[in-house]
């Protein structure tokens, strides 16, 4: 026994470091119950040892501090880390994400849509008054590709298909019709001529009959004389009175 205590004592006198790590552990608090996050002995009455430490244990989490789950505590990441993803969150939608969590407003949506619409009816001319008819508009229906936000605006449309439902009838005008609005037109300058004549009728008949209730006669003795006869000539109503006046004959 002798021989085994002096054994011991060389050996502590040999290490003294091992002896003195030894003094400041758990073995006076009630034993190592853990690690904490520092790598220090959490001892069972709820110290910590001033000198001794050990492995801390693993805690599982997210590390990048940028994501939305980040763990300050957290020593291995566990890939758990989650980020703000904008986009489309509505399946219905053209532009549907299926990795987005956060919805940014951009959702497409599209339909489609049918609207009928006229046909103009165009215009022919014929000589055989049998054949002239009367117009008549078409319809037609259009289907439309509608794409649409959010909000139900229309952002764009496209045309699939269209369809006539009712063919236009075209209008067919007897010519002779159309040869008499012509003629109509051409028999104005015989009728400015006529009212020429009428005029200068009145002006020479006047003077030889000295009728004075004409209005002819009452102009040219006028100061204003030449002023009143451009006025004259230029009123039809004036001239045919006079003429009426210069015709008739008196009531005896």
């Amino acid at each position: 026994m002798k021989k085994i205590g002096l054994v011991l004592l060389i050996v502590m006198l040999l290490c003294p470091k091992i002896v003195d790590a030894q003094r400041g552990c758990c073995s006076h608090h009630g034993g190592v119950v853990g690690c904490s996050s520092s790598g220090k002995q959490i001892c069972a009455d709820g110290t910590l040892s001033p000198s001794c430490t050990c492995t801390p244990p693993t805690i599982y989490g997210c590390t990048d501090y940028k994501a939305n789950n980040y763990n300050a505590n957290a020593n291995k990441d566990d890939g758990s880390c989650t980020y703000t993803i904008y986009g489309c969150m509505n399946k219905e939608a053209t532009n549907y994400n299926s990795n987005a969590n956060t919805s940014d407003g951009s959702c497409v949506f599209q339909k489609e849509s049918i609207e009928e619409v006229a046909i103009p009816f165009e215009t022919t001319y014929t000589t055989n008054k049998d054949l002239a008819t009367e117009g008549k508009e078409g319809t037609k229906e259009i289907t439309y590709q509608i794409q649409y936000n959010e909000q139900n605006e229309e952002i764009n449309r496209e045309i699939i298909s269209e369809k006539i439902t009712v063919e236009p009838v075209n209008q067919v005008i007897w010519q002779e019709e159309k040869k008499s609005e012509d003629e109509s037109k051409e028999e104005s300058p015989i009728f400015a001529l006529f009212y020429i004549g009428i005029f200068i009728f009145n002006v020479i008949i006047s003077k030889k009959k000295k009728e004075k209730k004409c209005i002819i006669n009452k102009i040219c003795s006028s100061k204003f004389k030449y002023l009143w006869l451009v006025i004259y000539f230029f009123l039809i109503i004036p001239a045919f009175i006079d003429f009426i006046l210069l015709v008739i004959p008196k009531k005896s």
